[in-house]
């Protein structure tokens, strides 16, 4: 099966855009290629960025309630152990009866991970599609790209 880069008419697409153009960096017309200004990430890591945004919003919209995490209120090291009533740092070795309280937005509880993850995948699945077609749109139309000679692309 030919990827859609090796047909004759994507081959022809791309001579007829690179046509009359030259190198951004060095000004050279010779070998030219294209490259996306924003490089396609993979769909794992797509989709694990958007679930956090998404949770981040369910988490300000108070549907689920975000883990505090104490630190030292000195450094603000997480590295830190309640001792008898007070609490011990373990980076800067102070002592301190209240600890800062560190509110992490995109850190829940496993029963709200869960059900977070099993209410909003078909959503967080249809956001992270519609991007990635977009991106690869904005590719084959000749959107948001580099216009650089061989040499220029391979120190990029």
């Amino acid at each position: 099966m030919l990827k859609s880069w090796e047909t004759d008419e994507w081959k022809e697409k791309k001579a007829k855009f690179l046509a009359g153009k030259c190198c951004e960096k060095c000004g050279s017309t010779k070998s030219l290629i294209f490259a996306p200004k924003r490089p396609v990430i993979s769909y794992d890591a797509q989709y694990k960025e958007a679930s956090q945004l998404l949770l981040e919003v369910v988490v300000k919209k108070g549907i689920y309630q975000s883990l505090n995490k104490y630190a030292c209120p000195i450094c603000f090291s997480f590295n830190i152990k309640k001792v008898a009533n007070k609490y011990r740092c373990f980076r800067c070795f102070c002592s301190f009866l209240k600890p800062y309280i560190y509110n992490n937005p995109v850190k829940v509880n496993k029963k709200d991970l869960f059900d977070f993850q099993q209410k909003y995948a078909h959503l967080i699945k249809k956001f992270v599609d519609k991007e990635r077609q977009m991106q690869f749109e904005d590719y084959y139309m000749f959107r948001n790209v580099y216009i650089l000679c061989k040499t220029c692309y391979s120190i990029l």
